[in-house]
Order: C-alpha cells, then sequence, then structure tokens
C-alpha cells in the first residue's frame, strides 16, 4: 500500500469525515502528500470532520434525462443557521440573477401555467357536461 493512502484506510476518522479528507487530500501533489507527517494529517482528518452538512427536513435530490444528458436538481430546506455575514458572502459568490437561474424561473412558470391551464379547461369541460 503506498504510503499517503495508509492514512486513509487505517486511521481513525471522525463519522463523516473519511470521503471529504481523502477527496482533499487526493487531490494535493504526491510530493505533497508524501510530505505530511501523521499529525498533519491527523489534523486535516480531524478539520474534514468538522465540514459536516447534517440532515435537513426537505432533502429532494432529482436526476432529470433531458435529451442526450442528465440534469440533477436539489432542494434543501430547513432552519437557517448562517451568520449574516456569511449569507452575504455567498450571496456575491453565487448571484440570483443568473442566466441558468433566470431561464429556470421562466420554464418553471410557463409549465406551471400551461399545466395550470389545462386542468382549468378540463374542470370547465366537465362543469358545461351536467
Amino acid at each position: 500500500m503506498a504510503p499517503d493512502t495508509a492514512i486513509l484506510t487505517n486511521a481513525p476518522a471522525e463519522e463523516g469525515s473519511g470521503g471529504l479528507f481523502a477527496s482533499l487530500f487526493n487531490q494535493l501533489p504526491r510530493e505533497l502528500r508524501e510530505s505530511f507527517s501523521a499529525e498533519q494529517k491527523a489534523a486535516l482528518r480531524e478539520a474534514a470532520g468538522r465540514c459536516t452538512w447534517g440532515q435537513h427536513p426537505t432533502d429532494i435530490r432529482l436526476s432529470i434525462p433531458l435529451l442526450s444528458k442528465r440534469y440533477y436538481v436539489v432542494l434543501l430546506a430547513g432552519e437557517e443557521r448562517r451568520s449574516r455575514d456569511r449569507i452575504r458572502a455567498e450571496r456575491r459568490r453565487r448571484p440570483l440573477a443568473t442566466g441558468g437561474n433566470i431561464a429556470l424561473i421562466v420554464g418553471l412558470v410557463t409549465a406551471g401555467t400551461i399545466f395550470g391551464s389545462l386542468i382549468w379547461t378540463v374542470l370547465f369541460i366537465w362543469f358545461l357536461s351536467f
């Protein structure tokens, strides 16, 4: 077993830190990974263990095939626990008014309008049949 993978498989891990630690650690150049002491690896593993997202009351994840590609949609909801500063920083980094977001909103409103119109038409025809 290579020295850089031993820490990934043999060291005790905090719950949930193994995947994040392995992902981060394996992205480092081999020379840098090999230069880490056992203490540095343990500290990195512990820090990765604190980076958990936890459970959300609403957690919907869909993978939708469309034409020749697959797209994913994620809806998470729950109590806000981020600080106001962090929310502002994330809003600057990920603005709401992007081309993709606007296209999604327009598409959802259009689909909802068409679906709603069809429902009302069916109900109207059904009501007239009496």
